[in-house]
This record gives C-alpha cells, sequence and structure tokens, in this order.
C-alpha cells in the first residue's frame, strides 16, 4: 500500500483532522485546501471541471431514484469508468511510451510507477490498517467473534488459538479494525498479528446483507434484540395458551403425571389398551373408559 505525501482537499469531510491517519508518519507533508468564502482559490482545478450550459428557462433539477448508499457506488464506478476509459495520450512521455500498456490515467500511472517515478510512501499493510481503520469494541466467544451482532470466523491457525484460549461460556471483550462503510471483513489483532475475518452467516444472504457499515449492523442488531424481546413475552403467552386449551379439553393439567422407579414396560397389557384406546378415538368412536394412571413419561 502506498500513501501520497501531497494532498489537495476541498472543504468537506476529507479536510478534517479526523481523514488523517492516526500514525503521524503516514499524515501528508503538504496539505492544500480551500480558503473559506473563496470560491476561485483553486482556480485552475475549478475552471478545468466540465460546465453544464445554462439558460434563462425556470430552474428545475433531477431527482434520483437511487438510495445514498447506491449513488455513492455509482460515483466511484464512475471514477472507475474515467481512470479506465479516459484518453489521455498528450500526456505520454515518448521515452516510456513503450512502458504505457493503455492510453489512460491507469495506464500511465502503471508506466510512471513501474520506473519509481512517484511520490508515494511505501505503507505495510498491516501498519495501514492500524493507522487508517477504525477501533471497535466486540466479544470473543469459542464459536467465533462477535461485531454489532455479526459473528465473524477465520479458520487461521492463529484465530483458532485466540478461540482455544476462551472457555466454553466465557465472553472476552476485545477491539477490533473495521472500515466503517463495509464490515465484510475486520482485522483482529493476536499476539501482535493482524487476522482478517470474514463475516459468517447461518443462512445464505446477498452481498448488500454482507456490505453492511458499521451504523447500519448497529441499528439492524438493536431492532432484532427489541423483537426477541417481543418474541419472548410471545412465547410465554403461546405456553400459557395452550396449557389453559388442553385443561378445558381434558380437565389435567399440561405436565399431569407421576414419576415412577425404573423403565416404562413395552408390549404389555398396559401398551395394547393404550394403543386401542388410540385407535378408538382416532376413528372418531369415545372410550368407554381411559386409563390414564398407565401413561408413563
Amino acid at each position: 500500500m502506498q500513501v501520497s505525501p501531497h494532498e489537495i482537499t476541498d472543504r468537506g469531510p476529507g479536510a478534517t483532522s479526523t481523514a488523517l491517519s492516526r500514525d503521524p508518519a503516514f499524515r501528508p507533508v503538504i496539505r492544500e485546501g480551500t480558503q473559506s468564502h473563496s470560491g476561485q482559490a483553486k482556480a485552475i482545478v475549478e475552471t478545468s471541471n466540465p460546465k453544464t450550459p445554462s439558460d434563462d428557462e425556470a430552474p428545475s433539477f433531477r431527482r434520483s431514484g437511487l438510495t445514498v448508499i447506491e449513488l455513492a457506488c455509482r460515483e466511484l464506478g464512475k471514477l472507475l469508468e474515467f481512470n479506465e476509459a479516459t484518453n489521455v495520450a498528450s500526456r505520454v512521455d515518448p521515452e516510456l511510451e513503450h512502458k504505457v500498456p493503455r492510453l489512460s490515467p491507469n495506464g500511465i500511472w502503471e508506466a510512471l510507477d513501474s520506473v519509481g517515478r512517484n511520490d508515494a510512501v511505501l505503507v505495510a499493510f498491516e501498519e495501514a490498517v492500524r493507522a487508517y481503520l477504525d477501533l471497535v469494541p466486540a466479544v470473543l466467544t469459542r464459536g467465533g467473534l462477535m461485531v454489532a451482532g455479526r459473528k465473524y470466523y477465520s479458520k487461521a491457525e492463529a484465530f483458532q488459538e485466540a478461540l482455544g484460549s476462551v472457555a466454553e461460556k466465557q465472553e472476552t471483550d476485545v477491539k477490533v479494525y473495521v472500515l466503517s462503510c463495509c464490515l465484510r471483513h475486520v482485522w483482529f489483532e493476536w499476539n501482535h498479528r493482524l487476522i482478517q475475518l470474514d463475516v459468517r452467516y447461518p443462512i445464505p444472504v446477498s452481498r448488500l446483507v454482507k456490505d453492511m457499515s458499521l451504523a447500519e449492523a448497529l441499528e439492524y442488531h438493536q431492532h432484532m434484540a427489541a423483537r426477541i424481546a417481543a418474541h419472548d413475552n410471545h412465547r410465554r403467552a403461546a405456553h400459557a395458551h395452550v396449557e389453559e386449551d388442553f385443561k378445558a379439553q381434558t380437565g389435567m393439567s399440561l405436565n399431569s403425571g407421576t414419576r415412577t422407579r425404573g423403565r416404562p414396560k413395552r408390549g404389555g397389557a398396559a401398551a395394547r389398551q393404550e394403543a386401542k384406546e388410540a385407535k378408538e378415538t382416532t376413528a372418531g368412536r369415545q372410550t368407554k373408559k381411559l386409563s390414564r394412571s398407565r401413561v408413563s413419561f
């Protein structure tokens, strides 16, 4: 992974201090931002942007049918298309023309990068994770790692060692690194090593579910916790309803019976009598005498 020492930003989230690395070594050496109340502070950049012709008609706008996440995905796709499809033949260095695989910004970058003509600072992947990703609380159990109600797992030997350090019903509070906009993967540190964990669901789910953001996962976790609490009340009510209905039909308690020593006998006279009573009841004929004392639990 490589990080540029120079940074140019508009006045937005990228211009705040929280957008920078927590590690001072990875922060930009030169940082340029738009001046306050100065729309032409970056005239060269602004004038190179495409212009939209205007007329004297009444103002109007186009309302998108996409969600915020879908709009972000669309803009990322447009950026990828621009870097791969734009013709920048006029910017190809004749001395490097034979190294340019494609006449696109990506092609020129690959050629310049192959000869070391870039300002990037080489950063190891593990250092980048610790420097840029958010550190959030998680719970380590014997079955995996829980983050925002989602289970994460890996077959890596180091993670199996971490699971082995937890007792059967023990829960250990830990910290993990996450990319807040997408929780498909998290990074768990064990014995000074980063382990990449993948989200795991007990049923097949779509890619959109796996790619939930941290805020979406937390909101869904709280929503399901409220539904589970409501279902507990429903479960108790259903049990009470079945018990009352059984008592109204039979006059007996749902768990009526006595505990007797030994094992229930099979194939005896009591069993034959019970089979006869069951057959007559299912056939629609009322049994003359129901023997309840011989029923074994």
